[in-house]
């Protein structure tokens, strides 16, 4: 059995429990639209670590429905790319140089030692309960010269001009969402311990940077918009997703209790007059020649 039902949201079934968000269509088609606001948070770019162009094994981790794994392949023809997920959610029709393969990232990697050229993470908050392990499996298993990219969002809510009411329910959904962490362990705040754990791996030449990803489309720059758009879709379909599980198993709240907080939430995400943004963390570093 791939899969099972919960308050009406279908899970993964392999390694049950070890993953908090659905895996149905609706939370399928938040995966999809938050690859298109990282791509345009990246300027339409998949990746900015400096791979060569001649880059033959790449291993993304979490791949989801798989977008980003074969939008690679389909950028690098010539190379080899897997993704990896607990659930069996890509699409038949893909790339030939494209495969996926269900597998749980935070058991013993089973790939040859110096083997991938590129290790993609994206959004993997919330899931990996040692990401020292997870870091040094990396390390282990990326040819020397090869880089690894992660990119994290904080799940602290800012705004620069104070719009963000102090009891606004968007306060209350980010610190209900990493209490839940906390208390299972895989803490959602990856991002201030991201670039120091990776270093401490043993990776060099490690390059981060902070980008600011609005909730809706509030900003007078054409970026941003583009971005607070993108971003608001993503967050009102996955909503639900990203609350029910958590909030019901970890923080003892009915489902009638989240379905109202959800809109509120919700309501708050939608209106204009809250400035909202929320960081997002990118860094990429190499292994060692």
């Amino acid at each position: 059995m791939a899969f099972r039902v919960e308050n009406g949201r279908r899970y993964q079934a392999y390694r049950e429990g070890a993953y908090w968000q659905p895996n149905d269509e609706l939370q399928n088609e938040q995966i999809d639209i938050s690859h298109r606001r990282y791509l345009s948070m990246l300027d339409g770019a998949l990746y900015v670590a400096p791979i060569p162009d001649n880059v033959e094994r790449v291993l993304d981790l979490g791949t989801g429905t798989g977008i980003w794994a074969i939008d690679f392949a389909d950028l690098f023809p010539n190379a080899s790319v897997l993704g990896t997920d607990l659930s069996p959610i890509q699409p038949d029709m893909v790339p030939p140089n494209c495969r996926f393969e269900i597998d749980d990232v935070t058991e013993e990697w089973t790939y040859p030692p110096n083997y991938f050229d590129f290790i993609h993470i994206r959004g993997l908050f919330g899931s990996i309960s040692d990401w020292d392990r997870l870091y040094a499996q990396a390390f282990k298993h990326l040819k020397p010269g090869g880089f690894i990219q992660q990119i994290e969002p904080s799940l602290h809510v800012k705004s620069d001009d104070n719009t963000v009411p102090p009891n606004s329910p968007l306060y209350r959904f980010a610190e209900l969402l990493n209490n839940a962490g906390e208390r299972t362990g895989q803490s959602m705040d990856v991002c201030p311990t991201m670039s120091s754990k990776i270093s401490q791996a043993g990776f060099i030449n490690l390059q981060e940077k902070t980008y600011k990803m609005p909730l809706g489309e509030w900003s007078n720059d054409p970026k941003l918009q583009e971005l607070g758009k993108w971003n608001l879709l993503q967050f009102d379909v996955g909503l639900e997703g990203f609350a029910v599980q958590l909030l019901t198993n970890k923080m003892g709240m009915s489902l009638p209790e989240v379905q109202l907080f959800c809109a509120q939430v919700r309501a708050a995400a939608r209106d204009r007059r809250i400035h909202s943004y929320y960081p997002h963390q990118l860094v990429y570093a190499q292994k060692p020649l």
